[in-house]
C-alpha cells in the first residue's frame, strides 16, 4: 500500500478531518492508457460549484496533463466521491486545474 493509499484512505474515514480541511483526493483517467487514477491533491473553493487545484511540483507531475481539454474527474468531498469536470488553465505561467461540480454540490460562499 502507497503512502497515497493510507491518505485516501484517511480521507474516506471518519478521522479525515485530521488531515485539514483543504487536502482531498481527484480520480483522473489517463487520456491515452485509460487507466484511473487517485491521489491527494490540496484546493480551494472559489465559487459555489467550482474548486481550484493547483498540483504540486507541476514539471514532475504527469496528471493534471490528462485535462489540457475539459474531461469527467471525481473529487472525494465530505467522504464521497463527487463527478465533475476539469480542466487546466494557465496563472501567470503555471497550471491550475478548476473544476466545475454539479448544481447538487453547491455551497455557500
Amino acid at each position: 500500500m502507497s503512502a497515497n493509499d493510507v491518505v485516501i484512505a484517511i480521507l474516506r474515514g471518519p478521522a479525515h478531518w485530521m488531515l485539514g480541511s483543504r487536502l482531498t483526493a481527484l480520480r483522473v483517467t489517463g487520456t491515452v492508457s485509460g487507466a484511473v487514477h487517485e491521489f491527494p491533491v490540496d484546493y480551494r473553493r472559489v465559487g459555489p460549484t467550482t474548486i481550484e487545484v493547483v498540483p504540486g511540483a507541476p514539471e514532475t507531475k504527469k496528471w493534471w496533463r490528462n485535462l489540457r481539454t475539459a474531461a469527467p474527474v471525481q473529487v472525494l468531498l465530505r467522504r464521497e466521491w463527487v463527478p465533475g469536470v476539469g480542466v487546466v488553465v494557465d496563472r501567470h505561467g503555471h497550471p491550475v486545474v478548476v473544476i466545475e461540480l454539479g448544481d447538487q454540490y453547491r455551497v455557500a460562499t
